[in-house]
């Protein structure tokens, strides 16, 4: 799939895996697998939850992930993050914890203080892979995310 909007199947595997609940996907995507050439193909069509729910015939669909949108993670980042330790797991001194910033360019993501120190850092080829593996460590370090 070609759609940068749109987490893909091993995106979306992913996701899942590190816990995100798939019932906050707001997409699902129809895999399909064909054979051209004695090559295997896979398709990946992405369709808004909103178009498909309550479908039987699609939630009964094993072809059928969930998946979810570019926007939809962005907004389940929490804009800040309180945290006892830095990027390389020094902890801070800070007795209350330091507050850590949300700051997403074209294929980072990351978490800074106000005077630099940083959390979190992840990277990708585009933004959207970028905030796949921003959510996924958070899930891993055991932060809320937003609804």
């Amino acid at each position: 799939m070609n759609n940068l909007s749109v987490t893909n199947l091993e995106q979306s595997k992913l996701l899942a895996k590190a816990g995100l609940d798939v019932s906050t996907a707001d997409f699902s995507v129809l895999v399909k697998m064909k054979k051209e050439n004695g090559i295997i193909i896979i398709e990946e069509s992405p369709y808004p939850n909103d178009t498909i729910t309550y479908n039987p015939d699609i939630a009964e669909n094993n072809n059928f992930t969930a998946a979810w949108s570019l926007g939809k993670l962005i907004d389940m980042l929490p804009s800040d993050i309180v945290s006892q330790y830095d990027i390389d797991g020094n902890e801070q001194e800070d007795e209350d914890g330091v507050e850590y910033h949300l700051w997403i360019e074209k294929q980072y993501v990351m978490y800074n203080a106000i005077d630099g120190r940083r959390r979190f850092l992840t990277s990708g080829k585009n933004v959207l892979e970028a905030v796949v593996k921003m959510v996924v460590k958070l899930l891993e370090e055991d932060f809320a995310l937003d609804d």
